[in-house]
């Protein structure tokens, strides 16, 4: 079984357009669960609920396609269009129901020892454990195609000189906040990322908001996870550190343990 724990703050912010879910799933002796969370873009309307909207409806088209048959579905090749096809799902539900919203979105499906990762915006997901640490996904940013082009001078660095690196180009760019991809805004969402990933025993998954990673960069994100203590305790950490770093946005921190 896999242990789950999540933080969510509006931080230094009086709204938390930040959301994010947790499902348990179990049929016919199978399990499986999906998690996600959601950045509401607070230049638009009512981000808070766009992310609730997003979140809502994601995992509501996932759970409706898991189930459809006797058992979990445990085939790759749809469980990938399952995701897509759900993030198509959420698009449209906050096109209509949230007029000028839009939100980001990570989410993972975790059915036994695989996890399929899907997302749009830069909402992000890390594969953590044995002593690696990795961001699994892209972020659809114009900040994110200038470090892209950076990527074989960081290779030759070290975990933290690069991370500091990465940092510092995403969140410094003169176009760091602008995402190029949303659920619901820009009507059509594209791309729409998949990653599959194997889970060991004593491997993690990190999925958190930009609130986060704005403030703390890779290698610092990193120590604190492999800080003792449980799930509870890391997702408190990474909460209160990206408070005293100055983070000016909603935080959120969603751990997934296996």
């Amino acid at each position: 079984m896999y242990r789950v724990a999540a933080r969510s703050s509006a931080g230094r912010k009086i709204l938390n357009e930040d959301s994010y879910s947790v499902c348990r799933l179990e049929l016919n002796g199978r399990y499986g669960l999906i998690a996600a969370v959601a950045d509401g873009v607070s230049t638009l309307n009512i981000g808070d609920v766009a992310s609730r909207v997003a979140i809502a409806t994601f995992t509501a088209r996932v759970v409706e396609r898991l189930f459809a048959g006797a058992s979990l579905i445990y085939d790759d090749a749809l469980i990938a269009e399952i995701l897509r096809d759900a993030v198509n799902y959420a698009n449209s539900v906050v096109l209509d129901s949230v007029m000028g919203g839009g939100t980001t979105l990570a989410g993972v499906v975790v059915l036994e020892d695989n996890a399929y990762v899907v997302n749009v915006g830069d909402s992000r997901l890390y594969l953590f454990g044995d002593g690696e640490f990795h961001q699994i996904t892209r972020d659809h940013s114009v900040a994110w195609s200038e470090l892209e082009r950076e990527i074989r001078r960081l290779a030759a660095m070290d975990f933290k000189e690069r991370a500091e690196r990465k940092r510092k180009i995403v969140v410094e760019h003169p176009q760091a906040h602008t995402i190029t991809n949303l659920v619901g805004y820009y009507g059509r969402v594209e791309p729409i990322d998949v990653f599959k990933l194997r889970l060991y025993e004593g491997d993690g998954l990190l999925l958190a908001t930009d609130g986060v990673t704005d403030v703390l960069d890779d290698y610092e994100i990193w120590q604190i996870i492999t800080e003792e203590g449980d799930e509870n305790k890391i997702v408190d950490r990474l909460v209160s550190y990206a408070m005293e770093r100055g983070s000016k946005d909603n935080i959120t921190a969603l751990i997934i343990k296996k």
